[in-house]
């Protein structure tokens, strides 16, 4: 038993030994990431990286790698066993503007002259002093399902959250969208941009508006507008009050109706506002396949002064078949 400790003992004594006289040297280098956020062009930022060696043989700092508009620089060249110190992180943004992810190398010895390496990761964004940065709500609208020929109405919210004017220009619009061609919106301000289409197609139909914005975050913007429309096909729509008839104290407006599709029952009649028409037709009634039907809408001269210079629209309550 004592014979056995005894060598055990020997072995751990002999092994200390040999640390000892070996040691070993690291550095440690902290924080391993500086992130600058977002900054302006042409600004001096500076930062302090701790060099800790915490081995028990000197470190030797041989070399520095720096990046254009990041230098690292230590006076401490030799950093002894136990020990820290402080490096210089000057950071400059420049004038380019982006993201940018760079590093920094620190090349050191070890005990054995191997040469190691640590590196440092530096991130920054580089903004303008003076840039827009708009946004538009929707991006996307639905009207869902709608009669044909009457003007479905829109509205973008327009928001400039940046520190100048922003300038909004329409690049391309599908047929039958009615907005500004330009549009001026000045920094912190928000702004309500009405807009307008009429539906002439059948079916499902989908719109697009492109949008030219010199903003500090995306040029380009998409509004996508989208419908269906009801299958018939109404003659009529726009119809001008001055072409009415008048007979007495009634107006009356001609409107036809050609029916190609199927047979459709006309349930009302309303103007873009919702006030119900009087028609020379009592309704109910149908317009049958391959049918046209004529009849007038009547006004009284109260109506007729109020619409006359405008035109005239109207949905259709249908009941298909």
């Amino acid at each position: 038993m004592k014979k056995t400790s005894g060598i055990k003992i020997f072995f751990i004594l002999a092994l200390l030994a040999f640390l000892s006289k070996k040691g070993y040297a690291e550095l440690i280098v902290e924080p391993a990431a500086v992130d600058f956020g977002i900054v302006k062009r042409d600004v001096a930022k500076k930062r302090y990286i701790v060099f800790k060696n915490p081995g028990e043989k000197p470190v030797k700092i041989v070399g520095i790698i720096n990046q254009c508009g990041i230098n690292l620089s230590v006076s401490q060249k030799v950093l002894k066993p136990k020990t820290v110190t402080e490096a210089v992180l000057d950071f400059f943004s420049g004038t380019a503007l982006g993201d940018f992810n760079e590093k920094i190398v620190v090349a050191y010895e070890d005990e054995d002259g191997t040469v190691k390496q640590k590196e440092i990761k530096v991130t920054w964004h580089t903004k303008p002093d003076i840039y827009s940065k708009v946004e538009i709500k929707p991006t996307k609208i639905d009207f869902g399902k709608v009669p044909l020929n009457k003007p479905l109405d829109f509205e973008l919210e327009i928001t400039n959250s940046g520190t100048a004017q922003a300038g909004i220009n329409i690049v391309k619009k599908d047929t039958g969208i009615d907005l500004p061609q330009s549009i001026q919106i000045a920094a912190g301000e928000r702004k309500l941009i009405k807009g307008s289409l009429v539906p002439v197609e059948e079916g499902k139909v989908v719109k697009k508006v492109l949008l030219d914005i010199r903003d500090f975050t995306s040029p380009l913007h998409e509004i996508e507008i989208s419908y269906e429309t009801d299958p018939f096909i109404f003659a009529g729509t726009n119809i001008l009050i001055k072409e009415a008839q008048r007979e007495g104290n009634i107006y009356k407006l001609p409107v036809t109706v050609v029916n190609e599709k199927q047979s459709l029952q006309f349930v009302s009649f309303e103007t873009a506002d919702g006030e119900k028409l009087k028609l020379s037709e009592k309704l109910p009634f149908y317009v049958f396949k391959n049918e046209k039907k004529e009849f007038y809408i009547l006004l009284d001269q109260t109506n007729y002064e109020k619409l006359k210079k405008s035109y005239f629209y109207f949905t259709i309550g249908v009941k298909v078949d």
